[in-house]
């Protein structure tokens, strides 16, 4: 429903009274339909649904009315209405004000025009807009030049209510308040107006209003925008400064409030007093020139104006294959190479107000003499069309890297949604813009990543390839990949291997992301690698072809200069590839065997445990008189008085003497008696803890014999050359893994390299021993991929 329609019929001797009056914006309107009633013809009166109406009581006779509610059957997203003849003139003068505006420096970047009439964020759309509304957007969306949006802006303040009780309302409303109302009464005084007629914040004429007594918090937003030409992008960041660009220069909503359109009451609860907020709604047509839409766009924030970029670079791709079809043979005409510009100081405030929105196809672009639909027309178009999309592109680049961790914040959902987006980008203006800002592009936000999120999703990572196989002809991008990785190897380990296992990867990359990501996981972070992360390392370097082979040797070293290495070693003895490695006799795999078998053998020359009271690996924190007795010969003692109550010695003889796994080192059972101060514990050991100690020992026997059954070329003189052996790669690990950290660094254009980091000596070797890898014909039954499928180990 949008307006009502009142159709009188007439009645013999008519009526007398009766009148309607309506009222809208400050203005009033009477319809005497009393004269109308003797009349004998149908008498009607219709008015929009915000208008106020009043109809006086009928006085004599009788009055008879047909009421109807006028409803909209159409789509709210139908189109409005071509504009009327005869207003040529009116276009070509508004025309004529565009171009000025353009031209003009320092002009706004856009324009907020009031709509006369109110609408709801259900309502507000071009079909529905009423009366003078229509007209004036009509006519703007009928200029080529500009770019028309219809906004809903809305303000929020929250203070408040005034009560019965005068003290209590000075005590909430406090200094501020007091200052703040002070301040308005005196601007009152000199004669300043607010837009709504009202001069304060609880308007007098609405009994139903609740008064408010203080203001706490104010609050803009816009939560719906509808364009009616141009891009559609979400553009509610808007809304704080739609108050400050109005056509008519005054503000949108007075200081002072007025007469809400809404208000919300929360009355006390147990511990806040009562709250009181006043809504308010205005609904706005906003324009500015179409070749400032990316400006618009950027001063959005970086999701709207990636949004619009993705718009151009769609309508570029699909201009250049239309061009194609048409010029199959031969460099299309006007496909010129496009190259970025460096933007000026003071660019950063503008937001770039000279960039582009999506090119038009249509007759204001075309150009005169009627070449608009000749090849040398559209080559002209398809070269601005680039053009535009470049600079875009590059206000994009700039934002991002001027605040990265707010471009691609660590913590979003869906996780990576915007990074994907960003290179999906970059791979598209690769292919659409020819030569150096496409490529450009895609190195650019790699460097971003590599300074946030990071490989957050495997949407990303599926993406960045995507985008590398694209820009592969630039020379810095493997370098800004490489940095990329460095980043990323401590939390995203399995994302970095997804990277290498995407079939997209070019595989001269390919080698490169495994070289570096190898050098830098087995350089000084190793020591904090997470162990599912090891045993996926172990896998790559034995069963993971000629690019992760090489590297058997640092991993073995670096195994074994973890201050953890026997724990580790348990682990990955249990792991396939290491048996078939060992068995194929490769000297890396050999020495961790070795090491730990070593480490295994002399444990078990001290001989089996040999049962006594004295439990000498007990562990305990608390009441060391307990713990000596543990450790003694004695079998049951009672320890009175180092307990607080009953209460404290049952819950240490349930912590520690429950029956559980003796995991301390120790096992008994507790016996608790008296209360207070006199509380006391029996504790009595038992044989569960040297049980445990024995199966720890036959359990570390049959371990040596699966090593050595693991390589049985291993003899105790062998196993300690190994070892020995093994001591030295630790040493070369733990001086040469600073080195190896600083490889993949980058200096190239756009890749800010952190200080102190060489940028090319990732390219230098990594010194492995080449053929120390596992060999395929030595693992019988044992299937060695050039690459292991890691979507399982990803997905964790």
């Amino acid at each position: 429903m949008f307006a009502t329609l009142v159709v009188q019929l007439p009645v013999q001797g008519g009526h007398t009274g009766g009148t309607l009056r309506v009222t809208h914006r400050g203005q009033a309107f009477a319809w005497d339909s009393a004269a109308d009633s003797r009349s004998g013809h149908l008498a009607y009166a219709a008015f929009y649904a915000d208008c106020e109406h009043e109809l006086t009581a009928v006085t004599g006779g009788l009055r008879m009315t047909l009421v109807y509610n006028l409803v909209r059957m159409a789509p709210q997203e139908s189109p409005l209405p071509a504009p009327r003849g005869g207003r040529t003139a009116s276009l070509e003068a508004l025309g004529a004000a565009v171009r000025g505006w353009e031209a003009a420096p320092g002009a706004p970047r856009m324009l907020t025009i009031p709509l006369e009439h109110k609408y709801t964020e259900a309502n507000l759309s071009f079909c529905g807009l009423k009366g003078r509304d229509a007209a004036v957007v009509t006519l703007l969306a009928g200029c080529e030049a500009l770019d028309v949006h219809l906004a809903l802006v809305r303000k929020r303040v929250r203070g408040i209510p005034k009560t019965d009780d005068e003290w209590y309302d000075s005590w909430r409303a406090g200094d501020w308040y007091r200052s703040w109302l002070d301040e308005n009464d005196e601007e009152d005084e000199e004669g300043e107006d607010d837009s709504d007629g009202d001069d304060a914040d609880a308007p007098s004429d609405a009994s139903d209003t609740p008064a408010m007594y203080s203001v706490t918090e104010e609050h803009v937003d816009a939560p719906k925008w509808v364009p009616v030409s141009g891009p559609k992008i979400d553009l509610r960041s808007l809304a704080a400064s739609l108050d400050s660009c109005l056509l008519t220069g005054d503000r949108l909503f007075a200081k002072r409030g007025g007469k809400p359109d809404e208000h919300e009451l929360e009355a006390y609860t147990g511990n806040e007093g009562p709250s009181l907020d006043y809504i308010y709604h205005r609904a706005v047509a906003v324009i500015w020139p179409h070749s400032r839409s990316g400006a618009v766009a950027c001063a959005a924030g970086f999701g709207p104006a990636t949004e619009l970029l993705e718009q151009m670079m769609g309508e570029l791709q699909a201009a250049q294959q239309q061009q194609q079809q048409q010029q199959p043979r031969g460099n299309p005409q006007g496909h010129e190479e496009v190259q970025l510009v460096e933007p000026e100081e003071g660019e950063e405030a503008q937001r770039g107000q000279k960039m582009a929105g999506p090119q038009r196809s249509d007759a204001a672009q075309q150009p005169e003499g009627g070449e608009g639909d000749g090849e040398e027309a559209q080559g002209r178009r398809l070269v601005e069309a680039q053009r535009q999309a470049a600079q875009l592109l590059e206000s994009v680049l700039t934002m991002a890297e001027r605040s990265p961790r707010e471009t691609f914040p660590m913590h979003t959902f869906p996780a990576g949604a915007v990074a994907t987006r960003a290179l999906r980008i970059a791979a598209a203006s690769a292919k659409a813009l020819p030569g150096q800002p496409g490529a450009g592009a895609v190195r650019r936000f790699v460097v971003v990543l590599a300074r946030s999120e990071g490989l957050a999703s495997p949407s990303v990572v599926q993406t960045l390839a995507e985008a590398a196989a694209a820009a592969v002809a630039d020379p810095d991008l493997e370098d800004a990949i490489g940095e990329l990785v460095y980043c990323c190897h401590a939390r995203q380990f399995k994302r970095c291997l997804q990277l290498v296992n995407e079939p997209a990867i070019p595989e001269a990359l390919r080698g490169r992301i495994v070289k570096t990501l190898m050098e830098v996981a087995l350089g000084p972070d190793f020591a904090g690698m997470w162990k599912s992360d090891i045993l996926l390392m172990a896998r790559l370097v034995c069963e993971g072809g000629p690019l992760f082979q090489p590297h058997q040797p640092a991993f073995a070293a670096a195994v074994l200069a973890r201050t953890d290495k026997q724990e580790l070693l348990r682990v990955l003895m249990r792991e396939p590839c290491i048996a078939c490695g060992a068995a194929a006799g490769a000297a890396p795999v050999v020495a961790l065997v070795a090491e730990r078998l070593r480490e295994l053998q002399e444990r078990a020359a001290r001989g089996p445990p040999v049962f006594s009271w004295e439990m000498r690996n007990a562990r305990l924190l608390v009441y060391p008189q307990v713990l000596d007795f543990l450790r003694g010969p004695e079998q049951t003692k009672t320890f009175k008085g180092c307990f607080n109550g009953i209460k404290a010695a049952r819950s240490f003889a349930e912590g520690f003497f429950s029956g559980k796994e003796p995991t301390l080192g120790f096992s008994g059972t507790a016996v608790v008696g008296g209360r207070g101060k006199g509380a006391h514990c029996t504790i009595t050991k038992d044989t569960r803890a040297f049980e445990a100690e024995r199966e720890k020992y036959n359990a570390m026997r049959r371990e040596i014999k699966a090593l050595q059954a693991m390589a049985p070329s291993l003899t105790p003189a062998s196993a300690e050359k190994a070892a020995a052996a093994a001591g030295g790669g630790k040493e070369a690990a733990a001086g040469g893994g600073a080195e190896k950290a600083k490889a993949p660094r980058s200096e190239g254009p756009g890749a800010a390299s952190p200080a102190g980091r060489p940028a090319k000596a990732a390219k230098q070797s990594a010194g492995a021993t080449p053929g120390a890898g596992l060999s395929a014909a030595a693992c019988v039954g044992r299937k060695v991929e050039a690459v292991i499928d890691l979507s399982g180990a990803v997905s964790d």
